[in-house]
């Protein structure tokens, strides 16, 4: 399917970069009610392979597909796309974050892309080959706080069981395109699991042959994204249909699991200035969905 370029498109990033120099004073701390998301919609068939989020105004979020190389922008009051910018050819893009007048694409071979807009289409300025053991890269973010970004990827690592185990978030500095030493996320399935024990909250499990009852998450990263004032860490594992959130020393604060009819597939999730939360599923056997959060005050930590 071709994407033809639309005249007259407004200079998209350059808006948002402008807006990140008036920042919305957000409550210290917010919650939402993902029990009952404030606004749902069904996206275009276009969008029903749906792969990641990012922020631009004050009311739209830019995505890509795995399949195309287009910038879809999306308007989160209707959920109509507004405009269809390409950057390049066919390709398995899974994520996508937003860099002050620049986008990043993350191709699940590790690639990633810098993109500047050139009227209707994007250019690709930079290319970045990421060097590390994982083959199969999704998340993309950025961190606000520490100008780096977030790189999640999706498969374990390699060798031993200790180390399989590890579930980690790399960062990247996008000024010169390295990794930065350590983890911007480092946990484990074991701590995970150990943590929401502590916090009572309620993991799924499932019977072993032996009868037992085990815990069964996966814990395998699809998007990444820090909230902008908490910076917390919010981590989706579509195989899990849930919501991983944690603190900025790694520590797990809260899961949110969704409800797989309605959001079978979660891939991509971004916040928006006012901290409201978008978070898009993939479509299976049905339309792709976004929903909206509104970020509400909380009273307390």
């Amino acid at each position: 399917m071709a994407c033809q370029s639309e005249p007259d498109i407004p200079d998209l990033l350059a808006e948002s970069a402008q807006g990140d120099k008036n920042p919305v004073h957000l409550k210290e701390s917010s919650q939402y009610e993902f029990s009952s998301p404030d606004r749902t919609f069904l996206l275009p068939a276009e969008l029903t392979e749906v792969s990641a989020l990012t922020d631009l105004g004050d009311n739209t979020v830019a995505s890509v597909q795995d399949e195309l190389g287009v910038i879809f922008v999306i308007d989160t009051q209707t959920g109509g796309v507004v405009h269809r910018l390409p950057f390049g050819g066919n390709g398995d893009y899974e994520g996508l974050t937003r860099v002050g007048e620049k986008l990043w694409v993350l191709r699940s071979d590790g690639m990633l892309m810098e993109l500047t807009q050139d009227g209707s289409q994007f250019r690709v300025e930079r290319e970045v080959v990421l060097h590390i053991e994982h083959v199969d890269c999704e998340g993309l973010g950025y961190h606000p706080k520490t100008g780096m970004i977030l790189v999640a990827p999706k498969d374990r690592p390699n060798g031993s069981k200790e180390d399989k185990d590890r579930r980690r978030v790399f960062a990247l500095d996008p000024a010169t395109g390295q990794l930065q030493a350590g983890f911007a996320l480092d946990t484990s399935k074991k701590r995970i699991v150990r943590e929401a024990r502590a916090l009572g909250i309620d993991l799924p499990t499932r019977k072993t042959k032996k009868d037992k009852e085990k815990v069964d998450i996966k814990v395998q990263w699809s998007s990444i994204a820090v909230h902008p004032s908490t910076g917390r860490f919010y981590a989706l594992s579509a195989v899990d249909d849930a919501l991983y959130v944690f603190d900025k020393n790694s520590r797990l604060v809260q899961v949110e699991f969704f409800a797989g009819t309605e959001m079978p597939q979660l891939e991509g999730m971004t916040f928006l200035r006012n901290g409201d939360l978008v978070v898009v599923s993939e479509g299976r056997g049905g339309p792709s969905r976004m929903q909206v959060f509104v970020a509400q005050p909380r009273d307390s930590e």
